[in-house]
Formats: structure tokens, sequence, C-alpha cells
């Protein structure tokens, strides 16, 4: 039992390494992502901004007054994110799954970038405060699910990377090992759900209060 437990310990401290190292990488992704945004919307949207739809002044104007269906933004918001999911793990799936989940994260701070730029040209550093509060508090959630679902994507690359090689190779594969495996894919996407019923949640009926009495 002693070995076990020796055992089990050598294997955490083995993982946390790579857990530390494969965030970092994560976020190094992103916030070059927003670099580029930025980048990009100073030199190509620049004196554009009365193009940028649901971004620009106007819309901001008209927010008090606008009419919202919170069931049907729930929905539109709710189902945005199915497909998003659905798309990446599947991508996640085919050969070049390895590229999915960092340039899934790279291009979520490219729209982040790009956002912040469009808000400080038209109001300023004030700007920066206000799509702030645009995001307020459904990204905290919406993160979560960001970066939840590139460490899924990226497990379940190597997880048929693996499966692939054990077939060329002519091996069996473990059938504890691949029920293991597909409960905790089922797992990750179930929390992955969750978290985007409350993004939605919160989005509607939290964010949009909000931005009621600030604007």
């Amino acid at each position: 039992m002693l070995r076990g437990i020796t055992y089990l310990s050598a294997s955490k401290r083995r993982h946390l390494p790579d857990f530390a190292n494969e965030n970092v990488r994560f976020l190094f992704l992103f916030f070059a992502g927003i670099l580029i945004g930025s980048v990009f919307a100073n030199f190509f949207c620049a004196g554009g901004e009365d193009k940028t739809g649901i971004f620009g002044k106007y819309f901001l104007e008209q927010y008090k007054s606008v009419s919202v269906d919170n069931k049907e933004l729930f929905l539109y918001s709710f189902w945005n994110r199915l497909k998003e999911l659905t798309v990446v793990l599947l991508l996640c799936m085919t050969s070049m799954g390895m590229l999915v989940p960092e340039l899934y994260l790279a291009y979520q701070g490219l729209v982040v970038g790009i956002l912040i730029s469009l808000y400080v040209v038209q109001y300023g550093a004030g700007g920066v405060l206000l799509y702030l509060m645009s995001i307020f508090p459904h990204y905290l959630t919406y993160g979560i699910f960001v970066i939840l679902l590139a460490g899924c994507g990226k497990e379940l690359y190597e997880r048929m990377s693996a499966r692939r090689e054990r077939k060329i190779r002519g091996e069996k594969g473990q059938k504890e090992n691949g029920g293991t495996h597909l409960l905790q894919t089922f797992r990750c996407v179930l929390v992955l759900l969750f978290l985007n019923m409350l993004t939605s949640y919160l989005e509607t009926f939290v964010n949009l209060r909000i931005m009621r009495h600030v604007l």
C-alpha cells in the first residue's frame, strides 16, 4: 500500500510541471492573440468605427430603449457556444487536432484585442472600463469554459492519436482504459455544457441589467 501511495505521489509530481507548462502556453497564445487583435484593429479598422455594428456608438446609445426577449437571447447564446464546443471537439479528433486548441485560444485573444481597441478608439481610455463591464460577469465562467475546452480538446486528440498508433502497430487497446477515457470525456462535456448554460444565463439576465444601468 505504501508503494502504491509513493507511486501516485511521484506520478502527480511528474504531471504537475506538464500541467503548468500547458497553462503557460495557453495563456501565452491568448495574450499573443490580444496583441495581434489590437494591432489589426488599429491598422485596418481605423476610421471605420461607424461600421462596427453592435459594437458601435449608435447601438450602445440605443441600449436602454431596445426591447430584448430574454428567452431568445439565452437560447441564442447557448446554441452559439454549443456549436463552438462541438466544432472544436470534432476538429480535435482529426489528424490536425494538435493545432486546434492553440488556434482556438489565439482566436479568442484576437477577438478580445479587436474589441478592446474598438472601444478605446470610440470612448478613449474609458473604453477599457466599458468593455470590462460589457463582459461582466459572464466572461468569468466563459473564460473557464474556453480553457477547459482547449484542455479537453488536447486530451481528446492525444487519445485519438494513441489509438491510431495502436491500430497501425496491430495492438489492441485495453478495454478498461478505453472506458475510463470515454467516461472522462463525457464528464468534461457535461461540465462544459453546465458552464455554457451558466454563462448564457449570466449574459442574458445579469449583464444586460448592468449595461442598462451603466449606459
